[in-house]
């Protein structure tokens, strides 16, 4: 079994279609396992993860 067989095994939490930037976020903030904001150059809010009750409350308040 060479290498390029092990690889193309490796799961990839990215190799699926994302109907949002806010499905791409939760995503993130799941491989992350911790919020994820997306902002653009202009540091404009884009998205955002979804949060739960470890998520700081100035965090919570800022977006």
């Amino acid at each position: 079994m060479g290498v390029t067989h092990l690889v193309n095994h490796v799961y990839d939490p990215f190799r699926s279609d994302f109907e949002s930037l806010d499905e791409l976020a939760d995503r993130i903030s799941q491989v992350l396992e911790c919020p994820v904001t997306i902002e653009d150059a202009n540091h404009r809010l884009l998205a955002y993860s979804t949060h739960d009750e470890r998520t700081d409350s100035a965090r919570i308040s800022t977006i």
